[in-house]
């Protein structure tokens, strides 16, 4: 049966099939090398529509070819035919593969479109029966053939700019009437075409015949515009999805670009943040490589940032930081750029500043624009700040490393007061890293409980009677020695360490007093101290009453010592926490007294028991008229609120008999005790009978 159909349907099977290969590869290349969207979604988009698009193209070249083929048609006029369909799709694939390599550049893809058009015109004339037409001596109608070129070229002419055009993503209007020239040119390429179908006579014949068939066959002539239109319909489906791609994936673009903007910049000032500054000092550096220049980086910290915006809200302490914003961007040179890389931070990358003075007057400039108040919402805030700088490239190549290096240099300049500044140097950073390794280390003792406490004997001076200790803190070594107080107990203060070292002192010293009682049933005085951190804490007072439970230990035998700078920094907050502390029948004395600057009405109202005179007024009670003098004002001081002097830090006799003669009640140092551990206390003064010195 398949041996039966004409040569028309095979030749309409083979080219068919041809074109349709052809076709898929040629929609694909033109696809990804144009570039109109995202890649991967038009590789979908050509696998699910591309193969329906070639067989619709193979079903029309066939009914093409069951119109135009008679019959009765030769082996010369089949093979005549069968090259003009191989020459159409070689011309329609090599057409479109040059336009998609070339860009669409102008003129160039003008100049391909009017060969491409003129190559089938040639391939539909020999359709036609021009070869055979000229081989009978039946020469074409000049005039039609003429025109025939005419409008293919004018076709390619009109048809590349309204592609390019179409192509063009920000012109939507474009896009909107893009059936407009694409009608046109489909009308002249037709036009054209019948033209030169016409120019020989058997073509004429021919088409009158076909006339005459199409008439007679109208079913398949609806099939066949069904087929066109289900192409039509595919390409614009086709068009439609590109166009939606491509505006998700500019849609994706702007979302990506706001999202990075957002990862860089400062939500409150609009500087950049931390990681902007990071890429900022990136980009410097390439430039400096380049051009073998020097920058700085500063790092400016703020003081006074987290009390406000604790005190007047996030609010006020955002709008204080873009009036600081405009403030430092006024007196920075042009070539600067600010960021901010802190809720309190502020960076600085300084092309201009290219050495260690330019830094030095850059760092000068910045900290004279804080000295003035700074207006935020009806208020008039002072602003203080310090600045670490680090040089490129004496400090570091790498951005990372810079940012950190002028961070702590910020942190040393900290240690000298507000308003001034330093350069990283390599002790800094050793000192940093020698600071971590002991905060390390201090986390380290005590998880594993390495510090022990020691007790510092008390007396009273009118008897010699022991009646008192103070217990203190120490952190001994591997090698015998031990960490002195003065250096861990600030870094315990710091970091919020010395809340746990504070409640084991207090828990072991009261264990031991128990102890004590059961052992030689004395229940002497306690003292110990308490730092600024603890007594803030709003559980400290409950803490305290649980710790007085669990140990059993007599809290009218327990004094807290609290140095006079901590009673004097919040008195209001220190008098109701010293009220809560008295209920508890705790006892409580100042300690350090005379190195502050405390008020003689704040003292009355605390209502302590003791004051302790500081060893640096107990050192010059022999010799020296003003330190005298200032012992003797405290004691009477003390005496008429109703409160006992203790003098911390007595190391002569002759310091012992002027506190005598001025009627201090109690004293301790090394002249009357060492700090020693529990079982040499024990022996040396619980059992011991009371020294008389």
């Amino acid at each position: 049966m398949l041996l039966l159909w004409p040569a028309s349907v095979w030749i309409a099977i083979a080219f068919g099939s041809v074109a349709s290969v052809l076709i898929l590869w040629a929609t694909g290349t033109c696809v990804w090398r144009l570039g109109r969207a995202s890649p991967s979604l038009h590789r979908i988009l050509v696998v699910a529509l591309a193969p329906s698009l070639s067989v619709a193209i193979w079903l029309a070249i066939w009914l093409t070819c069951q119109l135009l083929l008679p019959a009765a048609q030769t082996m010369v006029s089949a093979i005549e035919q069968s090259l003009a369909l191989g020459l159409i799709c070689l011309v329609i694939t090599g057409s479109m593969l040059g336009l998609a390599r070339n860009g669409l550049r102008a003129g160039s893809s003008e100049v391909i479109a009017a060969a491409a058009l003129l190559a089938i015109g040639l391939a539909i004339w020999l359709m036609a029966g021009g070869a055979n037409a000229l081989a009978r001596g039946a020469a074409p109608d000049q005039g039609l053939i003429l025109l025939g070129v005419l409008l293919l070229v004018a076709a390619a002419l009109a048809g590349v700019p309204a592609l390019r055009r179409t192509m063009t993503p920000a012109i939507a209007s474009h896009q909107q009437t893009a059936w407009v020239p694409s009608a046109l040119v489909g009308l002249l390429i037709t036009v054209g075409a019948v033209a030169i179908i016409v120019s020989t006579q058997p073509a004429r014949n021919e088409l009158a015949l076909t006339l005459d068939a199409v008439l007679k066959d109208w079913p398949t002539v609806v099939a066949m515009l069904a087929l066109f239109v289900g192409i039509f319909s595919t390409h614009r489906l086709i068009a439609t999805l590109e166009r939606r791609a491509r505006d998700l994936n500019q849609s994706l673009q702007l979302a990506s670009a706001a999202a990075e903007r957002a990862r860089s910049e400062d939500a409150a000032t609009g500087l950049p943040n931390h990681r902007g500054m990071r890429q900022i000092i990136e980009r410097q550096i390439s430039i400096s490589q380049a051009s073998q220049d020097l920058f700085s980086v500063l790092h400016l910290g703020l003081s006074q940032v987290k009390t406000i915006r604790n005190s007047l809200g996030q609010s006020t302490a955002d709008a204080l930081m873009r009036a600081l914003r405009d403030r430092l961007l006024d007196v920075l040179p042009a070539g600067d750029i600010l960021a901010r890389t802190g809720d309190d931070h502020f960076a600085i990358v300084s092309p201009d500043a290219s050495s260690a003075d330019g830094a030095v007057k850059l760092a000068a400039t910045v900290l004279d624009c804080l000295d003035r108040h700074v207006p935020v919402n009806g208020h008039d805030i002072a602003v203080q700040g310090n600045i670490g700088i680090a040089l490129f490239p004496n400090d570091s190549r790498e951005a990372e490393a810079l940012q950190t290096h002028a961070a702590l240099a910020w942190s040393a300049s900290r240690q000298t007061g507000p308003g001034g500044y330093k350069f990283f140097s390599n002790q800094i950073g050793e000192d940093i890293r020698n600071n971590f390794d002991r905060l390390a280390a201090l986390r380290r003792a005590i998880s594993q409980l390495e510090f022990t406490v020691m007790f510092q004997p008390q007396f009273a001076l009118a008897s010699g009677a022991l009646v008192g200790c103070e217990a203190l803190l120490r952190w001994p070594q591997g090698d015998g020695g031990t960490v002195p107080p003065s250096e861990f107990i600030p870094m315990a203060e710091r970091s919020g360490l010395i809340i746990p070292l504070g409640h084991f002192v207090l828990a072991e010293s009261c264990r031991a007093w128990v102890r004590w009682r059961a052992l030689c049933n004395r229940a002497i005085k306690l003292s110990v101290n308490v730092s600024a951190v603890q007594l803030a804490q709003s559980d400290f007072v409950e803490h305290l009453e649980r710790v007085l439970i669990d140990t059993d230990m007599d809290p009218h035998c327990l004094c807290l010592e609290v140095t006079e700078s901590v009673a004097m920094k919040d008195p209001e907050a220190v008098i109701t926490r010293f009220q809560a502390i008295r209920a508890l029948g705790v006892e409580l004395a100042i300690d350090d007294f005379g190195t502050g600057h405390s008020s003689l009405a704040y003292l009355k109202q605390l209502e302590c028991h003791y004051i302790k005179i500081d060893q640096c007024f107990v050192a010059g009670a022999a010799d020296d008229p003003g330190s005298q003098q200032i012992i003797a004002s405290v004691v009477e001081m003390a005496a008429s609120f109703q409160m006992q002097t203790i003098a911390e830090g007595v190391e002569t006799r002759e310091q012992l008999q002027h506190l005598r003669r001025v009627g201090c009640d109690l004293a301790q140092g090394f002249l009357l005790g060492h700090p020693v551990g529990e079982r040499q206390f024990i022996n040396d003064h619980l059992l011991a009978s009371a020294p008389t010195h």
